[in-house]
């Protein structure tokens, strides 16, 4: 039994080896052919490129702008002979700049070393004026060097025509003796000019300004006062030099007289101007009152000091203006 086992295994290996030797068998594939799993065949399908999604632009950040510095004004401490007027015009400043700096001021009693503030150069605004085609004529210039080496320079604007201006504009300029040539813009002392009237103007020329060889001067612009008998009232000033002190003080004393025909008058202007004993003009002062309720025929006493730190003053002239 246990040899017919043996025979029968035997047989089965034997016949499972024929089987083997008799399947077909796969060639081997050269070096460098393709293995025939890697051919594909059937229909071509194209490969497309998904389209990237457009990369969202960040926000756009707005800066925070950082605060503008604050200019520091300036300081001007007060000298014999000065008044807001002058150190407004000195400083290229309006009268209303000037005193909303200083509220504490009294105008008309400001004391020699009294320090003000003035305001600094990037508080300001820069305004021009227009050249126009009007010409008014002037009289010779005159220039003082001061004591800290800058110069004050006047003249006289005069308006020769039928109809008033208002705004009047100077410029003045000097030639030094290096043949350098300043340039500044001075106004003048009151705002209207009347028809065949006259008015100071006056410009400061800070330091270091070399001595004058030659000094000139041209309008630069005027306006006409357009409805001017609205806006201006009738007015005269009475007055002239009452005083002359020993530090070179000359005192000024007067009264303004509103017409009897005007309208109560709120504002009232006063521009005095000195000249020495060769009748050259030396010094121009302006005192402004405001907040009046002057009535048609009455008087506004008035008082001032023009100083010529080169000597004397001789002889003074008045003008006056006042708006309702």
């Amino acid at each position: 039994m246990q040899l017919m086992t043996r025979i029968y295994i035997a047989l089965w290996v034997a016949a499972l080896l024929v089987l083997a030797a008799c399947a077909p068998q796969t060639p081997p594939v050269p070096e460098g052919t393709a293995s025939p799993s890697s051919t594909r065949t059937g229909e071509f399908v194209p490969y497309y490129t998904p389209t990237p999604s457009t990369t969202p632009e960040p926000p756009s950040l707005t800066p925070t702008p950082l605060p503008s510095p604050t200019a520091t004004p300036r300081q001007h401490t007060i000298s014999l002979g000065e008044d807001l007027f002058g150190i407004a015009l000195r400083y290229q400043v309006t009268l209303d700049e000037l005193l909303q700096l200083n509220p504490d001021v009294e105008p008309h009693l400001l004391k020699v070393g009294q320090v003000l503030l003035v305001p600094a150069p990037s508080q300001l605004g820069s305004v021009t004026p227009q050249p126009t085609p009007m010409q008014l004529p002037l009289d010779p210039p005159d220039c003082q060097v001061t004591a800290e080496g800058g110069v004050w320079c006047f003249v006289v604007v005069r308006n020769p025509q039928e109809a008033p201006v208002e705004s009047v504009s100077v410029s003045f300029r000097l030639a030094g003796e290096d043949g350098q040539v300043h340039t500044q813009v001075g106004y003048a002392a009151l705002n209207l000019l009347p028809a065949g009237g006259s008015l100071p103007a006056l410009a400061y020329f800070p330091p270091p300004v070399p001595a004058p060889e030659q000094a000139s001067a041209e309008v630069l612009a005027a306006v006409p006062a357009a409805a001017a008998q609205e806006r201006y009232l009738p007015v005269t000033v009475e007055g002239g030099l009452d005083e002359l002190t020993e530090d070179g003080m000359a005192l000024v004393r007067g009264e303004v007289i509103l017409s009897e025909t005007a309208s109560t008058a709120s504002q009232v202007w006063v521009a005095a101007a000195g000249y020495d004993e060769q009748g050259r003009l030396v010094a121009v002062r302006r005192r402004e009152q405001s907040g009046l309720a002057l009535a048609a025929g009455e008087r506004l006493p008035f008082e001032m000091a023009l100083y010529n730190p080169a000597g004397e003053i001789s002889r003074v002239e008045l003008w006056a203006e006042a708006r309702p």
